[in-house]
């Protein structure tokens, strides 16, 4: 599969793209058909998937100054709500903070530790291949409420172990994902280091 075809099956499902998303490593910005806001990362030994309620995404585009002179030329930017999924010209999809005083989290993140239940050791999140990566960005979406089904897991016979993180109390996340999983699912409530049997996964680690 390559990552543009990708893509463009997700556009056909109703995702919004953001046209800065990367095959290598895959990252990954969409906004499902819901409003939802979606950041996908495979970084170091670590795969992502960052969800954002309807009503943070937002477009990213340039601003020039045009009191600079070219060779001084300084780029500002300025930020666009979402309508019908227009994508503006040099736009990127950002998450905005939740509320006036509220960082710019996620309010959950589903996490694959590729070092826990795969034995990665270095940088194999960031080598995945388009197929699996799109693999996983499904079985990640089952997790999150976001889709009913998925036509096939990985690995039948060792599915992918996922941690749920919540950074606020959100009715997605305790989306029952059809009992897939066999209990392989960590949900957590906080960004604390889990409990023993489930993943250590502290913030700030990619």
């Amino acid at each position: 599969m390559m990552f543009e075809s990708w893509l463009a099956r997700l556009r056909d499902r109703g995702f919004v793209m953001c046209p800065a998303s990367s095959a290598i490593p895959v990252d990954v910005r969409a906004v499902a058909a819901d409003g939802t806001g979606l950041h996908f990362r495979c970084r170091g030994v670590r795969v992502r998937l960052a969800v954002y309620r309807p009503g943070r995404a937002a477009w990213q585009t340039p601003l020039r100054d045009e009191n600079w002179a070219p060779e001084e030329s300084l780029e500002l930017w300025e930020r666009r709500p979402l309508r019908d999924g227009t994508v503006p010209a040099k736009g990127r999809l950002v998450f905005v903070a939740d509320g006036e005083d509220g960082a710019a989290e996620p309010d959950a993140e589903i996490v694959l530790d590729g070092a826990r239940s795969r034995g990665w050791r270095g940088h194999e999140a960031g080598l995945l291949r388009t197929a699996e990566a799109a693999s996983l960005f499904e079985n990640m979406l089952l997790v999150a409420g976001l889709a009913a089904e998925i036509d096939e897991i990985p690995d039948a016979a060792s599915p992918p172990v996922f941690a749920v993180l919540p950074s606020t109390p959100w009715p997605l996340v305790q989306a029952d994902p059809a009992g897939w999983d066999g209990g392989r699912i960590v949900r957590q409530t906080d960004r604390q280091p889990a409990s023993e049997g489930a993943h250590p996964l502290p913030s700030g680690v990619l």
